[in-house]
C-alpha cells in the first residue's frame, strides 16, 4: 500500500496520520489501501519503508508498507534495503521518522497483538520564532508500550537537531558506502570466501604507498633518524642523511620531533618554503612571514573562517568548479558558506573557460554573494593542467569581481602531458604587472601528501598568502593559534620535499633514480589508462596532462539506471559497488566530485606501481565487457 500525504510548509508542525491496521497476510506483495484498513487479524511484523521527497519549502511523504509470508498467518521480519539507507544518509535532519518507523516495525514487545496501531507521528521540521527544534509523538490507541516505545525512540534522536546546521547540510561521502561493503568483501576473504579475486585493489584515493609505490629512501632514513636519535652517529646512514637530521632536531625544542613548534612552523623550516617558492617562480619573491604551515592543505580552507561572514545575508559564496575533490566543497559547506558550482568543460579537456565563471556568477544573484573563487590546478579529479593564458584570463577575473583567488596547487610536480607545464598563479600574477599583481589577493596551496615523496600520513601543507591587508593577516595568525602547530614530523618531511638532495652529495643518486622511476610510471600509468578505457565500449576519458587519477565518463544503460534507482543509490554509484563486488576493485563515483546533469563518471589513482595498474585495467575491463552485455 503506498499514499501521499498533503504537502505542507517547512516550519510548521508535519503531522502525518498514519492509523494502521495490518490483517493476516495472504501473499507477498504490496497491500492496497482499502485491504489494510478493513483487515483485523494478529500482527507480527512490519516493514516500513519512508521516502521524503524535498522541493523549495514543501515537503511530501510517502509511505509505503511490505509484508511478506513466513508461516501461516505471519509476516516476516522488516529487511531494509540500499533505499532505506541511502534515504537516511541523505535526509539526517528528518531522519526520526524513518528510525521511529523501523524500529516500530521490528520491536518485539509490540508484535503478537490482536490490534497494533502505528499513529500520528508529528515532527517539527525547523525551529519557528527562534524556538528550540521539537520533536514529538502520539499514538492513537489503547497500547500504552506503543505510545512509550515512540516517545523513547523520537528522544534518543532529539540531540541530532541540536548540530549545527552548516554540518547537517554537508552531503555525505559516497565512500561511506562503499566503505562498508569493502569491509565485508575483506572479511569474507579473510574467512576463505570463494571469490573471483583473492584481494580487493584499492585505487579510490590518492595515496601512492597504498598504491605500490615505494617510499623514498632519502625520506625515510632522515625521519628515522629524528625519531631515533640515536641512528645520527650510525655509519649504516649516508653522511648527508645524519648531517640533514641532526640540522632539522637542532631547529625543534629540546632536539625532539615531539615538542610543539611555532604556530606557523619552525621559522628555518618557513625561511626554506619561501626559498622554494622564490626558486620555482623564478625569482619572484617570497616572504617567510605569509606562509603558514597547516595540518595538510585541505585544513587551509579554514582561512574562510575570516573571510566570511555568518552574519551576511545574503549567506557568502564560494565559486567552486566541477568536478572537484570532495572535501573542498564539504569543507566550504561546513563552514557556512553557499558552494556555487562552475563546471569545467569535459568535451575540451576539462578546461576552465572564463565564461562560465561569469554564468555562476550570475546564477549566484538572489542566492548568495561569492566572496572568492577555487581554482584546482593541476586538477582533481580531471587531470588538466591550465594554460598560462587561461590563468591570466582568471585573475582578471577576481579583480573585476573583487573575488579572493584560492589556487590549490598540490599535483604542481605530477605534471606529464606532452604540451604542458605547471606555472603558478603566483608567478602568472607577478608577471602581470601592477596593478593587479599589487591588489589581487591570493591564497596558495602545496603538501607533503603530493609531490614524489608522496607522504599523506603525515599530514602537513603550506598555505602562502599574497596581498593581504596587515589587519587581515592578524586574525588568520589568531585562528592558526587554536591549532597549536603542524605535526612536526609532517614539518621535517615537507622540508624535505621542498628541498631535496643536491648533485654531489652521497643520497643524490639513489634518490635520483627513485623520483625518475616515480615520474616515468605516473605517465606511462596515464597513458596506459586513456588507452585501455577508450577502447572500451561506453567509456571515455580525456587525455591526461598531469594530477593523480583518471576520470573517464560512463554511460549507463537505462536499464541500470532504473536498477540503481530501486536499489536507492546514485547509478555511478552502484555502477562502482557492483565493480568492487564482482571484479575486487574499488574505485570512485562521480557523483562525488558533482558531474553535468545526465551525466556518469568513476574516479581512479594512477599514482600506483605499474603492476598494479595493469591488474586495475584487467578488472575494470573485464567487469564492463560482461557489464554491457548484462544490460545492452
Amino acid at each position: 500500500m503506498s499514499w501521499s500525504c498533503p504537502t505542507v510548509k517547512a516550519g510548521a508542525l508535519l503531522s502525518a496520520v498514519c492509523c494502521l491496521s495490518l490483517g493476516q497476510c495472504r501473499s507477498a506483495s504490496c497491500y492496497s489501501a482499502s485491504n489494510v484498513f478493513s483487515s483485523r487479524p494478529a500482527v507480527r511484523g512490519l516493514s516500513v519503508h519512508l521516502t521524503v521527497f524535498m522541493t523549495g519549502t514543501f515537503v511530501e511523504l510517502t509511505l509505503v508498507v511490505v509484508g511478506e509470508p513466513r508461516g501461516q498467518g505471519a509476516v516476516s521480519p522488516p529487511v531494509l534495503g540500499c533505499g532505506a539507507v541511502a534515504w537516511r544518509e541523505r535526509w539526517g535532519e528528518e531522519g526520526a521518522l524513518q528510525v521511529l518507523l523501523e524500529q516500530l516495525a521490528s520491536d518485539p514487545g509490540l508484535s503478537g497483538r490482536d490490534q497494533v496501531q502505528v499513529c500520528c507521528i508529528a515532527v517539527l521540521l525547523h525551529p519557528v520564532g527562534g524556538q528550540r527544534p521539537r520533536l514529538g509523538a502520539q499514538a492513537l490507541t489503547d497500547h500504552p508500550a506503543l505510545h512509550a516505545r515512540m516517545e523513547a525512540i523520537l528522544e534518543k534522536h532529539l540531540k541530532k537537531r541540536e548540530i549545527n546546521p552548516n554540518v547537517r547540510n554537508m552531503k555525505p561521502l559516497e565512500y561511506s558506502i562503499l566503505a562498508g561493503r569493502l569491509s565485508q568483501i575483506k572479511e569474507e576473504l579473510r574467512q576463505g570466501v570463494k571469490k573471483p579475486y583473492q584481494e580487493v585493489l584499492d585505487v579510490y584515493m590518492g595515496d601512492p604507498h597504498k598504491g605500490g609505490v615505494k617510499p623514498l629512501s632519502f625520506v625515510r632514513q632522515v625521519l628515522a633518524a629524528c625519531l631515533y636519535p640515536q641512528l645520527v652517529n650510525s655509519s649504516k646512514l649516508p653522511a648527508d642523511v645524519r648531517q640533514r637530521a641532526q640540522r632539522l632536531l637542532g631547529r625543534c625544542d629540546g632536539g625532539s620531533v615531539g615538542s610543539y613548534t611555532a604556530t606557523r612552523g619552525i621559522p628555518e623550516t618557513l625561511i626554506r618554503v619561501s626559498e622554494f617558492i622564490t626558486r620555482r617562480d623564478g625569482g619572484v619573491p617570497s616572504n617567510p612571514e605569509n606562509i603558514f604551515l597547516s595540518p595538510g592543505s585541505q585544513w587551509s580552507l579554514s582561512i574562510l573562517h575570516v573571510l566570511l561572514n555568518p552574519e551576511s545575508s545574503p549567506r557568502n559564496g564560494v565559486l567552486s568548479p566541477v568536478p572537484c575533490h570532495n572535501t573542498t566543497t564539504m569543507s566550504v559547506t561546513g563552514l557556512g558558506a553557499v558552494v556555487v558550482p562552475y563546471y569545467l568543460s569535459e568535451e575540451q579537456g576539462w578546461e576552465l573557460q572564463v565564461e562560465e565563471l561569469h554564468r555562476a556568477m550570475e546564477s549566484a544573484k538572489g542566492v548568495c554573494n561569492p566572496i572568492a573563487l577555487y581554482i584546482v590546478n593541476p586538477g582533481n579529479p580531471d587531470g588538466h593542467v591550465q594554460s598560462r593564458k587561461s590563468m591570466q584570463e582568471v585573475i582578471r577575473f577576481v579583480s573585476e569581481r573583487k573575488l579572493f583567488l584560492l589556487a590549490d596547487e598540490v599535483y604542481q610536480d605530477y605534471v606529464f602531458g606532452e604540451n604542458s607545464e605547471f606555472v603558478s598563479y603566483k608567478r602568472v600574477l607577478s608577471e602581470m604587472g601592477p596593478p593587479l599583481s599589487d591588489t589581487v589577493e591570493l591564497a596558495s596551496f602545496h603538501s607533503a601528501s603530493k609531490g614524489w615523496m608522496g607522504e599523506c600520513g603525515l599530514r602537513t601543507g603550506y598555505m602562502e598568502l599574497v596581498n593581504l591587508d596587515p589587519a587581515v593577516m592578524k586574525h588568520i595568525f589568531t585562528m592558526f593559534s587554536t591549532d597549536t602547530c603542524a605535526p612536526v614530523l609532517g614539518q621535517i618531511a615537507l622540508d624535505l620535499m621542498l628541498n631535496p638532495p643536491q648533485p654531489g652529495e652521497p643520497s643524490y643518486p639513489l634518490y635520483h633514480m627513485e623520483t625518475q622511476n616515480i615520474k616515468n610510471t605516473l605517465a606511462g600509468n596515464g597513458k596506459r589508462a586513456v588507452e585501455v578505457v577508450n577502447s572500451l565500449p561506453g567509456l571515455c576519458c580525456q587525455p591526461l596532462e598531469g594530477g593523480a587519477f583518471a576520470f573517464p565518463k560512463v554511460y549507463l544503460p537505462p536499464s541500470f539506471i532504473q536498477k540503481a534507482k530501486e536499489a536507492g543509490l546514485e547509478p555511478d554509484t552502484f555502477y562502482c559497488s557492483r565493480l568492487l563486488d564482482e571484479a575486487g576493485l574499488l574505485v570512485g563515483p562521480g557523483t562525488e566530485y558533482g558531474q553535468k546533469e545526465g551525466t556518469y563518471h568513476i574516479r581512479f589513482c594512477i599514482l600506483t606501481s605499474a603492476e598494479i595498474m595493469e591488474e586495475v585495467l584487467t578488472r575494470l575491463t573485464c567487469f564492463h565487457k560482461q557489464f554491457m552485455k548484462d544490460f545492452s
